[in-house]
């Protein structure tokens, strides 16, 4: 007989913005700070992507790859070659194509 897994309900509760909570703030998803730091058609890799959000290459990419899904950004395969090294690889380029609209709701009334 198969155990049946029970799992406690998950609820979102909005975190009002008052004078107790003092120094926490609201901060964006990981890969709305990816897309913030990129321009319009500039492009990118996501080893560059990673560096400047703070995380791994696989969680880079992977934000990169909802952000595509999402329209914000388009990819194609291409040879690039880094600065420091005279060795070509292929890679995905991530090219930005429009800016982040602004989907976290500040209005609480």
């Amino acid at each position: 007989m198969k155990r049946k897994q029970v799992r406690p309900n998950k609820m979102l509760i909005p975190v009002r913005p008052s004078a107790e909570l003092g120094d926490i703030e609201i901060v964006l998803p990981g890969r709305y700070k990816i897309l913030n730091s990129m321009r319009i058609g500039t492009q990118t890799v996501s080893s560059k992507a990673a560096i400047t959000a703070g995380v791994t290459k696989r969680k880079a990419l992977d934000c990169l790859n909802v952000l595509q899904q999402e329209g914000y950004v388009t990819s194609v395969n291409a040879h690039i070659r880094f600065p420091e090294s005279k060795k070509v690889c292929l890679a995905r380029v991530f090219t930005k194509i429009k800016d982040f609209e602004g989907i976290i709701n500040t209005n609480w009334d």
